[in-house]
Parts: structure tokens; sequence; C-alpha cells
């Protein structure tokens, strides 16, 4: 019996040996399959924990991100994603601080609506708590928690085990629901041991370019009086420039230190006529994250003596000054020699009165300008950014000022819907829900709309 098994698989042995299998090759064409292998290895090393190994080829152009304009062009802010599974935060987008950080969802809890969504670290698998205290100090507050790393994502780039802070106590003016945190977008030296910012890391691994970093394009709602609390903001855009929103050529100011965004300011006109002209070299933030204009108590007060009818409040208006709005001061913020134009409109930072408005220049702090590369002594935010397509280049390190395009100009003060906060590309003039205006590689797109609150000095 046994000899007759043997007998039996023996013969089907041959007959399988003796079987043709056809071998089919791919109807793929060489470009599809590098396109197949390419995906293939990116995927086994994203699986393992390798570098993705992006060549400059693959790089997204740019990332484009929608804007909401809050409270009458008082601040901005952006959704993030963070975690896996992600979830979405409202953070400022501030050139003039580096950190990343969170209110977690206990201080969320605890405050009852005071501030936005809180980030829970026991519901991300990517999350890794690195122990290590963290403090930061603005102009408007104070943060504390601890450091730790989590998946980032910002348009269509993201990052994984980025630096973050988790925050469980922060200053109730320092932000206002619906805000959960601060991206910072100025230099690693800023960041409070935190780790390296979001937007070094991408130019760092290739993924953006160290010439065309980061750019803002900000609407001006104070010029429309049947603005709302939310409107259209404009954009902010990660890579590439984009050429619809500017004309002529863009005007780049070497930064004094790869700290804040500080370019020489040479001096300030008002009507024409020099009433503030250094002796030493005076750095001026570029600061997306502060509304007004700010800099030393005495030297302020030289622009506002210009200005007709201005005096300086008192009590807690003390550092500022009121005028009547019908006067339309011309002031202009000289840098490296050149001038550049305030619009009358940004300066009315509240009326005050029937005929008073407030101006959005402010008294930053006492004294007068020292010259000091420890402290930010001069701040040019959103007043002044709105003014121009504002760019911030890694390398060579710089901030760049060109005029907006006439369509940039015209959509500048429109009214309209406000940008959807869910995931989908913005155009050029932050309209949300556009079709991409580049072909990412290989990214996932996330929805990233900012909205403004009032910043006065993040």
């Amino acid at each position: 019996m046994l000899n007759k098994i043997i007998a039996i698989l023996l013969a089907a042995e041959m007959a399988l040996a003796s079987v043709s299998y056809p071998i089919y090759h791919s109807s793929r064409s060489s470009e599809d399959t590098q396109e197949w292998a390419y995906a293939q290895g990116l995927k086994q090393r994203t699986k393992y924990g390798y570098p993705a190994l992006l060549g400059k080829d693959r790089m997204s152009h740019r990332s484009i991100v929608a804007l909401t304009n809050q409270n009458i062009d008082a601040a901005y802010y952006a959704t993030i994603g963070v975690g896996q599974p992600q979830q979405a935060f409202q953070v400022i987008l501030d050139t003039g601080s580096s950190a990343l950080w969170l209110i977690s969802n206990t201080l969320s809890e605890a405050e009852n609506g005071q501030f936005g969504a809180g980030y829970d670290p026991a519901a991300s698998t990517s999350f890794k708590n690195k122990s290590d205290e963290f403090s930061v100090t603005y102009g408007s507050g104070q943060a504390f928690g601890y450091d730790a790393t989590d998946d980032v994502q910002l348009g269509t780039y993201s990052l994984s085990s980025s630096p973050l802070a988790v925050v469980d106590e922060v200053t109730s003016t320092l932000i206002a629901a619906p805000v959960s945190g601060i991206m910072g977008l100025a230099w690693s030296s800023l960041s409070q041991d935190v780790g390296t910012p979001f937007w070094q890391q991408l130019v760092q691994n290739d993924q953006i370019s160290g010439e065309n970093t980061m750019s803002f394009y900000l609407t001006r709602m104070r010029s429309n009086s049947q603005a709302q609390s939310l409107e259209p903001g404009g954009s902010f855009t990660l890579g590439e420039l984009d050429n619809s929103l500017y004309t002529g050529d863009i005007s780049f100011h070497n930064i004094l230190g790869e700290d804040w965004w500080r370019v020489n300011m040479s001096g300030i006109n008002v009507g024409g006529n020099t009433v503030f002209t250094p002796s030493i070299t005076i750095g001026a933030g570029v600061d997306s994250g502060t509304t007004l204009i700010g800099g030393p108590h005495d030297d302020i007060a030289k622009i506002w003596e210009a200005v007709e009818g201005a005096e300086e409040g008192t009590g807690n208006y003390a550092g500022y000054w009121f005028y009547p709005c019908n006067a339309n001061p011309n002031i202009e913020i000289v840098i490296d020699g050149t001038p550049y134009a305030v619009n009358p409109e940004d300066l009315k930072f509240n009326q005050a009165s029937t005929g008073t408005c407030q101006g959005a220049i402010f008294a930053l702090s006492s004294g007068s300008t020292t010259g000091s590369n420890t402290n930010l002594e001069w701040v040019l935010g959103d007043t002044f950014m709105k003014n121009y397509y504002t760019v911030f280049r890694h390398s060579p390190a710089a901030v760049g000022f060109a005029q907006l395009s006439d369509n940039a100009i015209a959509s500048q003060t429109q009214v309209g819907a406000v940008p959807s906060q869910t995931v989908g590309e913005a155009d050029s003039f932050g309209n949300s829900g556009a079709q991409a205006s580049y072909t990412p590689a290989f990214v996932v797109p996330v929805a990233i709309t900012l909205t403004a609150i009032i910043a006065l000095s993040i």
C-alpha cells in the first residue's frame, strides 16, 4: 500500500514538472514603472522609519494657505494637523517667534471655551514626550508646559516627529478661542530649546527652496465699512512665490541676524519730512504675529508730534496716540534707505470717538532706541505688512517687499464668504476649495485656513 502511494506522488511530481507556466510582463511604460518603483521605495522607507530621500524634482512647488480676517485686521491664524490620527488646531502663524506650542486638552476643558480645542497626546500614536520643561514669554503673555514631538502638517507639507510643546498654563490674554496655540516662523535660535521650527526643517529637507521660502498677502478690511468680524484674509504661501499677487521686483533686505526677521530701519518720514534718523543700526522685526507697529516711547512720540492734532493717551492708554480721523498722515518706514509707505487706513487702529482715531503706531517700550541685539526694540506688524507682498527668504537670509498687483489690491478690501476650514486647496486670493496650482508629489494635502485675532504684541 505504501509503495502504491509513493508511486502516485512521484507520478504527480513528474506531471507538475512538465507543466509550462507563462510569464506575464508588466504593461507599464518605462515612465510609469519608474513612478511605481519610486512609490514602492517611498512606501517601504516610510513603513520602516527611513528618510524619504525626496529629490528636488520631487518637491511640491508651493502650498497656498487660505486666510481669514477676524476683528477687522486684528491678527491671523491657521489650521494645522497634528498627530496620528490627525487632530486639527488653529494656531497663530508668527514670524516673531520660533516655537510651536498647543494648549493641552486638560487646560482647554478647564477653561471652558476661553481657548480653542486642546491637544490630546494620549490620542496620538505618534506622540513622544521629551519630558523637558517649556516656557516662553511674549509681549502679551506667557505659556508653560513641556517639550514633545509629533507628526505635524501645514498645507501640503508634513513632518514626522516634529518638535512642539504641550502647554498646561497660559496667560489668558495671549490667545483666545478658537486659537489653540502659536506656530513660530522665526529662526531656531528663538525656539526656547523646543527644536528646529517647522519651516526650517522643510528647507533643510529640500522640501521647499531656501530662495523661495514663505510669503504673506494680507487683506485690509478697515477700508470697507461693510466688513464683519470674519472676512476673507488673503493667503500664506510656503515655497514658490505667487507672482499673481505682486508687480515689479521684490526688494530684498538682508536681516541683521538669524533670530527675529530683523531688517535695518534707517529712518521714519511723516508728510515727506524725516522725523527720526537713528545714529545707530536698528533692527526692526517684520512680525506677522503682531497687529501694530511698535518702538521705544520717545522715538514713537516724534512720529506723532508731526501729525496735527495727535495727543498721547493717559492711564491704560498711555503709549497710544489719538488723532483726527480725517488727518490721514503720510507715514513711511525707511529700510536700508528705501521708504515704504503705510496706508493711512492702516494707521486707524480704532475709532475712539466721533472723529477721533487711535493710532496703530504705539510705544512698545519706554525711553529711546539703544540698538540692542538681545531685545527686539522695533516691530513692523500687520499694519505694515498689509501694504506689501512680504517674502521671508532663508538663503541668503532676507525679507523682501513688493508692490501688490492690481488684482491683489482689488481683492484686498472685498468682503465675502469666510474660507472653509476643511481639507482643500486655496487659490492666490485665499479662496478655499480651489484646484491646486501645482502638482504635489506623494504629498497628502491638508486644509489650511488662517483667521485673525487680536494680537497686539505677540
